[in-house]
């Protein structure tokens, strides 16, 4: 949480990726991901040779999910409010919540008062914290949140891994794997908080369908970039669904 408190934006001007559509491997994207509280957020994919492979964003209002090859069965240009997720006029064939992207990078924690459950794997060295949430489907779930029970340093990750079940079902609707991180001191300028953070440098990001197709994007992220304002000419460009996608 203390982290989560510090971190406003983060971007990553280089991100390498591979991404998984039922069954087939789209290896070799470059991208560029930027996020900023408390719901803006944007990853766009492209070979060398051909852009637009990939479009996934959000901002306060709606979000979007382009995926040229798409998993079996859904379209691959997909979109709805906020309110209208909220009031369940309309269900995504394929799961996202803009929370579960801020929780893999490191910027959501846990809200005061949320009943927490804890877990420990003496024999792992590992402690699962986990809490019940509603995201904008909603559905209620179940966020866990894997720690490495001994302090680690360098690039190994103190959060080894995030997943989220339906609260009812158990069934798995995303996970996030770190694998690496880098540690920097941070600052937020609006709040004058700061803390050392870790922020994945090696990722993967796996989110399931209803029907069991999945998609997953493998990552890794350079070129990070921690509470750098937006100018308002990179907010309008960058947190806007696009009116088409190619």
């Amino acid at each position: 949480n203390r982290q989560a408190d510090v971190i406003q934006a983060l971007s990553y001007t280089d991100v390498s990726m591979t991404v998984g559509t039922g069954g087939l491997i789209e290896p070799g994207l470059n991208a560029q991901l930027d996020c900023m509280k408390p719901r803006s957020f944007r990853m766009k994919g492209s070979h060398s040779l051909q852009s637009g492979q990939m479009d996934v964003g959000s901002n306060d209002r709606q979000m979007w999910m382009y995926v040229r090859h798409a998993p079996q069965g859904v379209p691959n240009f997909l979109f709805a409010s906020h309110d209208d997720l909220a009031k369940g006029r309309v269900q995504m064939p394929m799961p996202f919540d803009p929370d579960w992207i801020f929780m893999a990078l490191g910027m959501s924690g846990i809200d005061p008062g949320t009943d927490v459950k804890v877990q420990i794997d003496q024999r792992l060295r590992v402690y699962e914290v986990s809490w019940l949430s509603k995201p904008p489907q909603g559905e209620s779930v179940r966020k866990t949140t894997v720690f490495n029970g001994d302090v680690q340093t360098g690039t190994s990750p103190q959060v080894r891994r995030h997943y989220i079940t339906n609260s009812r079902t158990d069934q798995m609707i995303a996970t996030a794997e770190i694998f690496a991180v880098r540690r920097l001191d941070a600052a937020d300028s609006q709040s004058g908080r700061s803390a050392q953070v870790a922020i994945p440098t090696e990722a993967k990001l796996v989110f399931f369908a209803p029907d069991n197709q999945k998609l997953s994007l493998e990552m890794k992220l350079r070129g990070d970039r921690v509470n750098e304002p937006f100018t308002p000419e990179q907010l309008g460009h960058l947190f806007n669904m696009p009116h088409e996608v190619n």
